[in-house]
């Protein structure tokens, strides 16, 4: 098996536009993951790990993409007929249903935020947290070590420049119904977790707070601007969730449409793919201005104005500590203290 010359100006094509969108989602993800580490005090330890969790599998599937699937089309296609070419299919829904299990997790964690805001400490600990972490990536290759057998494999397809089921009876079980309708039941799932979240901020009584308050004004009511936090995360998975279900429309119903037609065909497929997990990290970065000030590369927001230092004074009073005390001296106990006492008085 050897390195072709000259390479096929439609192989050239679809292979610089699978490594240059690569490129630009492992680019993207790796910011956000540096971000999301950075930025641990914004996110806490359960959804900021559950997040780098996605971004992982984010990650995987455009480095698969920019390393492996690209080149090997570029310059040895022969390779994904064989056994181990065709186990880039095989990482790559690893990696997809890592990513799905991951967006139920977060959407679970936001339910539980909203509903039991007193309780969630207890129940999202670091234990728990990287306990479900694991078995969502322990279910994720459980549902692709059918693909080890070669009547079971998901290859590519070099002259369709995508990946498809191999056309036998096991195809049918493992494509559709372990992988298209699974993915379906997941994200719906996700939607109606996301909806009863929606119904819960519905429900919430308005604090009166802003976000273009001073930081004074930001320390007299810490909880209102956790709650304010806290709707961002869930319009963040919301977005993403719904980019995933477009993906899911477009790579198995769209693209039959276009069956005749290669390069459409390789858009509503390949590129959708990697394109999509591309954007979540797009999204990442936009609802989080966190995440740019972490890596301040792409942070154009302009310096804030210098604030005079607030004396710390010693106070029984725990309102008056809340309002003396900066944001980086605050403490897990001193949160927690908040949140109960916001829920108490507004849920």
């Amino acid at each position: 098996m050897w390195i072709r010359w000259p390479i096929p100006k439609d192989d050239a094509i679809a292979a610089t536009a699978m490594m240059t969108v690569g490129i630009i989602g492992m680019s993207i993800n790796t910011y956000v993951f540096i971000g999301v580490r950075r930025a641990t005090t914004h996110f806490g330890y359960a959804f900021g790990n559950l997040c780098l969790s996605h971004t992982v599998a984010n990650l995987g599937i455009a480095s698969m993409y920019t390393i492996f699937v690209g080149p090997v089309t570029l310059l040895v296609p022969e390779f994904h007929r064989t056994y181990w070419g065709e186990r880039f299919g095989q990482i790559l829904i690893l990696f997809w249903n890592g990513a799905v299990f991951s967006h139920l997790l977060i959407a679970i964690n936001r339910c539980v935020r909203m509903y039991k805001p007193v309780f969630y400490e207890k129940i999202f600990t670091r234990f728990f947290t990287i306990f479900s972490i694991g078995l969502a990536w322990f279910l994720a290759f459980c549902q692709v070590f059918s693909y080890f057998w070669e009547e079971c494999t998901f290859g590519f397809v070099p002259h369709k420049y995508s990946f498809e089921f191999a056309d036998r009876p096991c195809s049918y079980y493992i494509g559709y119904i372990f992988d298209y309708y699974m993915s379906i039941c997941m994200i719906c799932t996700i939607a109606s977790l996301d909806f009863c979240t929606f119904l819960k901020i519905r429900k919430f009584k308005k604090v009166g707070v802003s976000t273009t308050h001073s930081a004074t004004e930001y320390l007299k009511n810490p909880a209102a601007m956790r709650r304010i936090r806290d709707v961002r995360f869930f319009f963040q998975t919301v977005v993403q969730g719904m980019a995933f279900m477009a993906e899911l429309v477009s790579f198995f119903s769209i693209s039959t449409l276009f069956d005749n037609n290669k390069w459409a065909h390789f858009g509503f497929t390949t590129i959708a793919w990697i394109g999509v997990h591309t954007i979540d990290g797009c999204i990442v970065v936009i609802f989080n201005r966190e995440v740019r000030k972490a890596v301040g590369f792409l942070c154009i927001e302009p310096s804030p104005e210098p604030q005079k230092q607030m004396p710390n004074t010693t106070t029984v009073n725990t309102k008056s500590m809340y309002r003396n005390v900066t944001m980086i001296e605050r403490t897990v106990f001193e949160r927690d203290a908040m949140e109960c006492e916001y829920a108490e008085n507004h849920l």
